[in-house]
């Protein structure tokens, strides 16, 4: 059955999947969809033009971007626990200068720290540690801890909407990082103190024994190691990127300009936020849909089915015209992010 695979998955590696989880789900203090509550009350205070600070929230995401290439490469080098350290007081230190913004300036340093350690490095050690440590079942690891992801989408901007009726969002960013700092950081280093002696060691030996494998054999059975130059030079890394882009590119801008759109279709904030509830259903549904397609069928199947709930939900997001079409629409959207999530990282470590 695939919920008892599912709990003995779990049992057996748990430390290694709730991890993942927390990862992607704190992630959140870096990402645009939570990012984007705040933004109307810091144009206001500042006086920023939307044009303004949107350019700067761009430019901020792709310093980021640019940077990850080599901030990424580090988690090879450094121990899971002591990278994981490193990100969490960078993250902390993004949330306090995110309450401290006096002008463009300090925007700018407040987006980029938070997109490097929240939406970059958090995300992309989920992704990796997951990928790398299990062999077996990565498909159904990846959409049990990418569960994290539709729901603090569905949780923390309505949380935070609320509470901005009682605190400022000052306050609220200054929580955050204490949160990361006091809550986080030690919940991390109880989960994972054993994990460079088990489960790291336990991969050393493996991929020692994959090399002697290698060198012992001798046709088309042999193991390839890929370099980030190889990785490049071959032409289905990008179509592989080009499809699993969609989602993130796209639904960052609706997320990033979620109380124009509402402004737009004369509804609240709140309600624009509360349709987030089926971003989340749909997101978790087919995470464990993709999943269990990948393991049993390989990374094909959802590749395939990725874009067309896109275009579908995106489309419908569009042109709708009632409460429940914007529902609908960002209920496929968020299924095609299901499949984003989950197939990415398996699809990449499968080929390279």
């Amino acid at each position: 059955m695939p919920f008892q695979s599912s709990f003995a998955l779990i049992k057996n590696h748990f430390a290694l999947i709730a991890s993942g989880f927390l990862l992607i789900f704190f992630s959140v203090y870096g990402q645009t969809v939570f990012i984007g509550v705040f933004l109307p009350q810091i144009r206001s205070e500042l006086e920023l033009s939307q044009t303004l600070i949107g350019s700067i929230y761009g430019a901020a995401t792709f310093l980021s971007a640019l940077i990850m290439i080599y901030s990424g490469k580090k988690s090879d080098d450094i121990p899971l626990l002591k990278f994981l350290s490193f990100v969490l007081f960078g993250l902390a230190i993004g949330c306090f200068l995110f309450a401290s913004i006096k002008g463009p300036v300090t925007f700018f340093i407040a987006i980029f720290i938070l997109r490097q350690f929240g939406q970059g490095l958090m995300v992309f050690m989920a992704s990796t540690s997951i990928n790398r440590y299990l062999d077996h079942n990565r498909g159904q690891a990846m959409a049990i801890s990418s569960l994290a992801a539709p729901l603090h989408v569905a949780f923390f901007p309505p949380f935070a909407l609320a509470l901005l009726e009682y605190v400022t969002w000052q306050t609220l960013w200054i929580a955050f990082g204490l949160c990361v700092l006091f809550f986080l950081w030690p919940l991390f280093l109880y989960l994972l103190r054993n994990h460079q002696t088990t489960t790291h060691s336990l991969w050393e030996e493996k991929v020692k024994q994959d090399d002697i494998d290698r060198k012992d054999k001798q046709g088309p059975s042999h193991i390839v190691y890929y370099t980030r130059a190889d990785v490049l030079k071959d032409w289905k890394f990008y179509c592989i990127i080009a499809i699993i882009i969609i989602p993130p590119c796209y639904t960052t801008a609706i997320f990033f300009f979620q109380s124009e759109i509402a402004a737009a279709k004369n509804i609240t904030q709140l309600e624009f936020a509360s349709s987030f509830v089926m971003f989340t259903i749909l997101s978790i549904v087919m995470s464990f849909v993709s999943g269990f397609l990948i393991d049993k069928y390989g990374e094909a199947p959802s590749l395939g089915l990725q874009p067309v709930f896109y275009l579908v939900g995106l489309a419908l997001f569009i042109w709708a015209d009632t409460l429940w079409m914007l529902y609908i629409g960002l209920g496929l959207i968020g299924g095609s992010e299901g499949f984003s999530r989950t197939t990415g990282g398996p699809v990449l470590a499968r080929l390279y």
